[in-house]
């Protein structure tokens, strides 16, 4: 078993932890090369990981004689059909189990173990366990980031109050003479972050002006990462940087927990209705989504304290 081909399509956070494990696959394993299938816009992480390990993007044609292995790290409709060909062709493939089981239990108030995505992408690529990358020394880490976004309600922290806690920040960064950076896409979210910028000297908006690659280069060197269970969270942890993380529709204890993030890092209220959703797509039932009502002064000081600033 030495040319495997590894499906995940989507979403970004989970290829990124896809990503993780692959690199460390890659360090165990010199003799084998793995190509990753999946987006295009995904090339970027692809490319920060060792040389056997290559990027194919969703949509190519596949030459199935060339893989011994197949790794569906997605297993969706999208990705059997490629695993039927894969068997067609007498290629082995192993797929990914999503235990949707446990996550409904765990979403409707039955506290069940559940072993994190980073740990199954683990088994699947025959790793014993992941190790977060050691953190470079060399690396001079200045400013801080925040990601006030994500794909669903369910997961972002009110934007008025999170813009107090990044005026708060931006003062206490302005005495070390540092900055806020701030991350994010879409054009709803670059306008709210432009404004931010404009009203806060020492906050910077990054949203829609760098590529992935060149994002990834400025959250490996920031001191620290502020982000919803997002996209931005697994990003950061990817690239070693520390995460301080809000949940509120969502838990860490699903899976989705950042490399190398500690529960300590996971900022959430006990609330008995939460977690209610695996992704963070349903209604809040009662209407308001209390669950992110996580005071400011709890996170300004967690953040603070938690890394000495």
């Amino acid at each position: 078993m030495r040319r495997i081909l590894v499906i995940r399509m989507s979403a970004i956070g989970d290829v990124a932890m896809v990503c993780a494990a692959l690199r460390q696959a890659a360090q165990t394993y010199p003799d084998r090369h793995y190509t990753l299938l999946t987006r295009p816009k995904m090339e970027a992480l692809v490319q920060r990981l060792p040389s056997n390990v290559h990027f194919l993007a969703y949509g190519s044609t596949i030459d199935w004689k060339q893989y011994d292995m197949v790794i569906d790290a997605h297993s969706v409709w999208r990705s059997w059909g490629m695993d039927i060909r894969a068997l067609l062709h007498g290629v082995r493939v192993r797929k990914l189990c999503k235990k949707r089981v446990r996550r409904w239990l765990i979403t409707h108030g039955h506290m069940v173990t559940m072993p994190t995505m980073l740990t199954r992408y683990v088994q699947l690529l025959d790793l014993p366990q992941l190790t977060a990358p050691a953190t470079d020394t060399a690396v001079v880490r200045k400013h801080i980031g925040i990601a006030p976004f994500a794909a669903h309600k369910g997961k972002i922290y009110p934007t008025e109050r999170m813009e107090r806690i990044v005026a708060q920040l931006a003062q206490v960064m302005a005495q070390k003479n540092e900055n806020v950076l701030l991350f994010g896409g879409g054009e709803q979210e670059m306008a709210i972050l432009q404004q931010w910028e404009q009203r806060y000297p020492n906050v910077i908006s990054l949203a829609g002006k760098h590529s992935m690659s060149e994002e990834l280069d400025i959250m490996a060197s920031l001191r620290w990462m502020l982000t919803m269970d997002s996209a931005n969270m697994h990003l950061a942890s990817f690239v070693g940087t520390r995460v301080i993380s809000l949940w509120g529709a969502t838990s860490p204890k699903t899976g989705f927990i950042g490399l190398g993030q500690s529960m300590e890092d996971c900022l959430r209220l006990p609330l008995p209705c939460r977690p209610c959703s695996v992704y963070g797509r349903r209604n809040c039932k009662f209407k308001d989504f209390h669950c992110l009502n996580i005071p400011e002064q709890m996170i300004i000081q967690h953040v603070l304290t938690a890394l000495d600033l």
